[in-house]
């Protein structure tokens, strides 16, 4: 079962690459227990965020993460970030 939560139309330059395929599908899936995610929801809408970052503004990503995260908390009402050892992020 799959729930879509974002939608998004292709940028002009996604649709001349289109343009020149039969048919266009894409789906991106990352698994909570698969490293680096092990089990975190911040950690996976982040990993989701930095494959996006050549392709999509900020603001546009900021928008897929919260939706993702909207959609996640009501199907898991009762998730808390696991909790680990300290982590260094550059941004």
């Amino acid at each position: 079962m799959q729930d879509t939560v974002f939608e998004r139309y292709q940028t002009k330059d996604e649709e001349q690459d289109g343009k020149q395929q039969n048919r266009i599908f894409t789906e991106y899936s990352l698994f909570f227990d698969e490293k680096p995610i092990n089990g975190s929801l911040e950690r996976c809408l982040l990993v989701n965020s930095e494959a996006d970052k050549n392709h999509i503004s900020k603001t546009m990503r900021e928008s897929i993460s919260e939706a993702l995260r909207n959609a996640f908390m009501l199907n898991n009402p009762g998730y808390k970030e696991p909790r680990s050892q300290l982590e260094l992020n550059f941004e």
